[in-house]
């Protein structure tokens, strides 16, 4: 993960987790909050604050009794875990893990540096796939890194470009969300027989009309 400047990513990362653990409660087969399944994230981020580098932290929400006639409750609210691993110079890593991750995505080190560092870490052979890919990948970001600070450096016409980028995203994603209710409701109405408004009892309120129009639509396809 790239960063932009004053970037609040782990409030970004906790809202990004949340909202997946949130979205559970609409997909088919939900039995209610005993079945909502814990959510794990990992953010690599390629350019962290110095005192972030070569640092593996673990975010996660814990209680914490305020009262000695408080009895802790029986569940737990161990449901979201983020982790951030911060990228920096391998020589700098304190274990060995953290220097092969380092070696995977820093850019600041030669190819043969790199190709060392993999080949003790994972006993490689110099014509192991893995090497290969690895040089894939390092190329792929830093053309993605040029791109994003391309971005970052544009004075004039960002706000728009980005607003546009938003709202073309968000609308992608929709799509595809509407696209995989309406197959489900389609499913359990061919499955179990029940009515449209039976099975739309799974789909998020917000999302309810656009559904059922597209369930709609496609039922009127496949009537000869």
């Amino acid at each position: 993960m790239y960063r932009d400047r004053g970037d609040r990513y782990l409030r970004r990362g906790l809202a990004y987790t949340a909202k997946v653990l949130d979205d559970q409660r609409g997909l088919p087969g939900w039995k209610g909050y005993s079945s909502t399944c814990k959510v794990y994230a990992i953010w690599v981020l390629f350019e962290p604050h110095r005192t972030e580098r070569n640092a593996v932290v673990r975010h996660r929400i814990e209680g914490a009794v305020e009262s000695r006639l408080h009895r802790p409750a029986p569940e737990s609210l161990d449901m979201i875990d983020l982790v951030t691993v911060g990228i920096g110079h391998p020589d700098d890593a304190e274990t060995e893990d953290m220097k092969s991750f380092d070696a995977l995505f820093y850019k600041k080190i030669g190819r043969r540096k790199q190709e060392r560092i993999l080949k003790e870490a994972f006993k490689l052979s110099p014509k192991d796939g893995l090497l290969r890919l690895t040089r894939g990948w390092r190329m792929s970001l830093d053309k993605e890194f040029e791109n994003h600070w391309k971005r970052i450096g544009r004075k004039e016409g960002v706000a728009i470009g980005v607003e546009k980028g938003v709202a073309k995203g968000r609308a992608e994603e929709r799509e595809k969300t509407v696209e995989m209710y309406a197959d489900s409701v389609l499913a359990i109405m061919k499955e179990k027989g029940d009515s449209l408004e039976d099975s739309m009892r799974y789909v998020p309120s917000q999302l309810s009309d656009l559904v059922r129009k597209r369930v709609e639509d496609r039922l009127a396809k496949a009537t000869p």
